[in-house]
């Protein structure tokens, strides 16, 4: 099943009133229920604005964005359906938090505390940072917020997943960490994941890359390896 459809997409800037930047060019690209997707390019290539738009956080120029085959309406308000990743520190106001509570906040709508936190401890541990379930914000490092993050969104258990550049500049157990946790969202979860990346190794074990360069997005060779299933302990109750 289809849950994301961009169809004709595209998004040119302006500076100074009068030189166009043109940033995405006639994009077309779907995500399927349960497929993980991934966008390689250079930091400048319009990846970010991509995301932004298939969000429902800006509009495109031209063409159209259907989420569960329904049109997307580009507002300032996030679509409860779809989780966005970024590298965006929290609210001040939750950075005195320990990390348990601040990744099972999403959840206080549909569950207890309690229940949210057995929902939210499998998925640090299989981030690599369940040590860290009563560190606060300011004592991690840049890989831990990351983690962090992911994990924040992915507990949601969103129809969509949008992440974002987070791999950049993380080790290879932290990536290989995020991408375990996307791929399980994908799979286990039924999720549709589209997430960006600066190179194939941020990428490695998704179901479809594609490369986007001068607006344009270009399908690559589908990997041959998919990555491991996470192994997640069954919620109890």
């Amino acid at each position: 099943m289809t849950i994301l459809a961009l169809e004709h997409v595209s998004k040119t800037y302006y500076r100074g009133g009068r030189h166009r930047l043109p940033v995405l060019r006639d994009i077309t690209l779907t995500v399927e229920a349960g497929e993980l997707v991934a966008i390689v390019a250079d930091p400048t290539a319009g990846k970010t604005t991509l995301l932004r738009i298939a969000a429902g956080l800006e509009p495109p120029d031209t063409g159209t964005v259907h989420v569960d085959h329904r049109p997307l309406p580009a507002t300032n308000d996030p679509d409860p359906r779809i989780a966005l990743v970024t590298r965006t520190p929290p609210p001040r106001e939750t950075m005195t938090m320990r990390m348990l509570d601040l990744v099972a906040i999403p959840l206080l709508e549909q569950m207890s505390l309690g229940k949210a936190h057995r929902r939210v401890t499998p998925m640090l541990d299989a981030l690599g940072v369940g040590d860290l379930a009563s560190a606060t914000w300011g004592e991690l490092s840049d890989a831990e917020r990351t983690a962090i993050q992911i994990a924040q969104a992915a507990v949601r258990r969103p129809l969509l997943l949008l992440v974002d550049n987070v791999t950049t500049g993380l080790g290879i157990a932290h990536v290989d960490a995020v991408l375990g946790c996307l791929r399980h969202a994908a799979d286990v979860d039924r999720t549709a994941v589209l997430m960006t990346a600066g190179s194939l190794d941020e990428a490695a074990h998704v179901d479809s890359i594609y490369s986007l360069s001068a607006g344009s997005l270009i399908a690559m060779t589908t990997p041959r390896q998919r990555g491991r299933v996470l192994d997640f302990p069954a919620e109890r109750r």
